[in-house]
């Protein structure tokens, strides 16, 4: 099985603060976590049309995607997670949160995200996991979406495919 996801990092221009909230419901802490905004990706969506969704349902804002930062996969002997990390912007003035899934958001600074990663039970572990790589001057160059349609997706009446791809080389060799 796979399940895939998607997180938005939005960032105020002015300090570098983060937009984090807290969730209803939260397994590792009873709601009390500090996470980014995000979600899973629905059968027939793409990752960044996802992003937009869940931070609309949130949120109540619409997310403007700049990019993809990055994307994680990890596989347990039953099950494979792969997370899209978008780069993205939103009006926050505009936020109405949505309380049966969130208690609050709010702007994190990189001083107060490091001292909610020294006390990691304050975020979630696969957040805990990118805070500390922001902390540490972790590059989020993205990599920019583009519609790819091959022959055989055509043919099987696929509508649209999302390749996303860093750092390409090709050596020449088949």
């Amino acid at each position: 099985m796979v399940d895939l996801g998607v997180i938005g990092l939005c960032v105020r221009p002015s300090d570098g603060a983060l937009l984090m909230a807290q969730h209803t419901w939260d397994p590792y802490d009873n709601g009390s976590t500090w996470k980014f905004v995000g979600g899973g990706v629905e059968p027939g969506e793409l990752p960044e049309d996802a992003m937009r969704r869940e931070w609309r349902e949130e949120l109540g804002v619409g997310f403007t995607v700049l990019g993809l930062v990055a994307v994680s996969h990890r596989a347990e002997p039953d099950r494979t997670h792969i997370l899209y990390l978008f780069d993205g912007a939103c009006d926050w003035r505009e936020i109405q949160v949505d309380h049966q899934e969130l208690t609050r958001f709010g702007w994190v600074t990189r001083r107060r995200l490091a001292v909610l990663q020294a006390y990691r039970q304050l975020l979630s572990p696969r957040d805990y996991f990118l805070s500390r790589y922001l902390l540490e001057g972790g590059h989020t160059e993205r990599i920019k979406p583009s519609d790819y349609l091959a022959p055989q997706d055509a043919h099987d009446g696929i509508q649209r495919t999302a390749f996303y791809i860093a750092g390409y080389a090709y050596d020449g060799e088949v």
